[in-house]
């Protein structure tokens, strides 16, 4: 689990539950679910991505490594969003001061590491497929202000130097490689092949089979993020099932990332093209030369 002590010293002094987030943060989309399922109280932070503000002096002297979510809780620092989940079900378990459901389960610490080894590969189809390249850019000034920061802070399934190494080849390149595309692709789909292994038609991905577990709430924003990058999630039948009833169920909903706005729209504009994902990775495939249609 990883803890930080911030510069910024004013969280130190903070009481109860606080979390800095971005709204359409699949990461931050896990805890505020937990958050909502254990029916805790916690004072939400928007840490807005699109103007860079985890990039900012104040920001980063609470993560160095500029990412969100960030949890407080009673002046502790935690980072990374599966290490949160994890500490919000201890925390706050059937036998702590204020009691909960637990929801991990004999599943739990396995999916949080294979969910984990997946950040990269989401990022590449997210920065490719789901936000045009012209907006995905990081400015130069900001990227140098953090690019030492945060160095030796473990990083999970994003470590602080594959993230460094990601936004100076993005913004070197106007985006990212095609062989990026293709291995991102391709790791996300035996991941996928291996959860739909593992339902084989169950309802949930929990032991029990037939409850909401820990395992559902941290895999469910990322099959969704990737379902929306364009990826065909009709391939993994039990997959598609799930992702259809987690998306209806009462505590899951209200934070489905949408289908509509600026993403949506680049979808369209990538389907007219026919520059969609699966278009782009199965001509990448054949080697031929792959040219955006005007």
């Amino acid at each position: 689990m990883v803890f930080v002590t911030p510069t910024t010293t004013e969280v130190l002094q903070w009481e109860g539950l606080h979390l800095f987030h971005f709204e359409s943060s699949t990461c931050s989309k896990k805890v505020r679910t937990v958050l909502a399922l254990k029916e805790l109280s916690c004072t939400l932070h928007h840490v807005d991505l699109t103007t860079h503000e985890n990039k900012t002096e104040y920001f980063l002297g609470i993560n160095p490594r500029g990412l969100v979510p960030v949890l407080v809780h009673d002046g502790k620092v935690i980072l990374e969003s599966n290490d949160i989940v994890q500490y919000l079900d201890d925390a706050f378990g059937p036998d702590s001061p204020i009691p909960t459901r637990r929801l991990s389960d004999a599943n739990t610490e396995q999916a949080l590491s294979a969910e984990d080894a997946l950040h990269m590969a989401m990022r590449t189809l997210t920065f490719s497929f789901r936000i045009p390249s012209a907006l995905g850019r990081v400015p130069d000034d900001r990227l140098a202000l953090y690019k030492d920061r945060g160095a030796n802070i473990e990083g999970k399934g994003q470590n602080h130097g594959e993230q460094i190494a990601f936004w100076t080849a993005y913004n070197q390149n106007g985006g990212c490689s095609g062989d990026a595309i293709v291995q991102a692709y391709d790791a996300i789909r035996a991941a996928f092949d291996g959860l739909e292994n593992e339902l084989n038609g169950a309802q949930f991905l929990s032991t029990a089979a037939d409850a909401l577990s820990l395992t559902d709430v941290v895999w469910f924003p990322t099959v969704r993020r990737v379902f929306l990058c364009g990826y065909d999630l009709r391939r993994h039948p039990s997959l598609w099932a799930w992702h259809e009833r987690m998306r209806a169920h009462p505590a899951i909903a209200p934070f489905v990332e949408p289908m509509g706005g600026l993403g949506n729209a680049f979808y369209v504009w990538q389907y007219l093209t026919g520059t969609t994902l699966e278009k782009f990775v199965e001509a990448h495939r054949r080697a031929q030369p792959f040219r955006l249609k005007v």
